[in-house]
């Protein structure tokens, strides 16, 4: 809130989202997910996890009132000037320029840590901060450590829709327990370690993480959840009461903020299989 980053406002949104399609107030939950979209595009990202809860009339009035807010301000531009601004923020989104890639504080995601460790930071190149160090253990090129990334990102995304998959098909209705908070747990967890750029401060996001990861090791002893937590602990309280601005420039060039979600997403997964095999291995009553 103190830097007024939008990325909060759309987290709330989506969770709002996410919480009244629960209570079954699908046109809410719509309209907020759709809104949130608009404003910044990485909600999309969550929306195999309702295609895979069958959340079809969610998805079909999201895509309704997506196109409306697309539309919506040609009523002021113009409809012409309307579609040269969406090409404008496409191309800002798809294709920024080499001045921000180089000047924006390090990137959180897994094209981020590749890039830190496969190629020569240019840090010394950068208009402010240039005290970052170099963790580098090779040097290729920075289009290929790219590809990998998106080879990785893309790993990702089939291990964490498969998963939550196969846990819909081994339950009667997800949506009604708790369990669908932990897989929505795991969708944010995702989304942090696949976005093309995560912003140091955008792990905000695993307040919900948390929560079901402190519920797993404290109601049912959980020693995964408990290890899960630790780089969250790590990177949220500890490092920030560490003093002086070279040890910070070492939390963000190591990438606490990329290992806590990390852990956490692996430990979900962990806790969804095992909570899928022990649903498969419950005799059903008729």
């Amino acid at each position: 809130m103190r830097v007024l980053n939008v990325h909060l406002i759309v987290l709330c949104l989506l969770t709002l989202s996410f919480v009244y399609l629960v209570r079954n107030r699908t046109q809410l939950a719509a309209g907020l997910m759709a809104l949130g979209i608009s404003i910044k595009v990485f909600p999309l990202v969550s929306l195999p996890f309702f295609a895979i809860g069958k959340k079809w009339r969610f998805l079909l009035l999201t895509a309704a009132f997506g196109a409306a807010f697309v539309v919506l301000p040609s009523l002021y531009f113009g409809l012409q000037k309307n579609i040269e601004l969406h090409r404008e923020w496409v191309d800002h989104v798809l294709r920024p320029s080499p001045f921000m890639e180089l000047n924006r504080p390090p990137n959180q995601s897994v094209f981020g840590m590749l890039e830190r460790l496969l190629t020569d930071m240019k840090y010394e190149d950068r208009a402010g901060d240039r005290d970052y160090p170099k963790i580098h253990v090779a040097e290729f090129d920075p289009e290929t450590v790219k590809t990998f990334g998106w080879l990785a990102a893309g790993m990702i995304l089939i291990v964490t829709f498969s998963t939550l998959y196969l846990v819909e098909r081994s339950m009667i209705d997800s949506w009604s327990g708790p369990i669908i908070f932990y897989e929505f747990g795991l969708v944010l967890c995702m989304m942090l370690i696949v976005g093309p750029w995560t912003n140091r401060i955008y792990p905000v996001a695993l307040f919900i993480p948390a929560t079901v990861l402190l519920h797993s090791a404290i109601v049912n002893r959980s020693v995964v959840a408990m290890v899960a937590i630790i780089p969250m602990v790590v990177a949220s309280i500890i490092v920030p009461l560490v003093p002086g601005a070279k040890i910070s420039r070492w939390a963000h060039v190591i990438g606490f903020d990329f290992f806590a979600p990390f852990a956490a997403w692996v430990g979900l997964l962990i806790i969804l299989i095992r909570w899928r095999t022990k649903s498969n291995n419950t005799p059903r009553t008729a």
